[in-house]
């Protein structure tokens, strides 16, 4: 997994950098051969108070299967990211689900 983080975030890759990319480890661990770059983005709108809403997307691109996209807003910046890191690890399991049946559906040969 190649992880990209950007953002108008200060101190985003010296500060956060560490602890996005240990959460997406264990969130994606088990899916590791099904996973290409992972591009994280941390925002938070220009001249707003410290306070404001700040946001988080983040995306998981598949080898075999579409990429999986989650955002979360929160004023916790922690918040917000531990929350998109679910949501993201969530629906990632359910994409390779979707695409382990379809490869099983497509297979004539009987199971025992």
């Amino acid at each position: 997994m190649r992880l990209y983080l950007g953002g108008n975030v200060p101190d985003l890759t010296k500060t956060w950098r560490p602890a996005v990319e240990h959460r997406l480890q264990k969130a994606l661990a088990r899916y590791g051969r099904h996973i290409g770059d992972v591009s994280v983005q941390i925002d938070q709108p220009a001249g707003t108070q410290p306070d404001a809403a700040k946001s988080c997307r983040i995306e998981v691109n598949l080898k075999a299967a579409d990429a999986v996209i989650a955002i979360e807003t929160d004023r916790d910046l922690e918040l917000a990211i531990g929350c998109a890191v679910d949501r993201v690890g969530q629906a990632v399991g359910r994409a390779i689900e979707r695409l382990h049946g379809a490869a099983r559906s497509a297979d004539p040969t009987p199971r025992r």
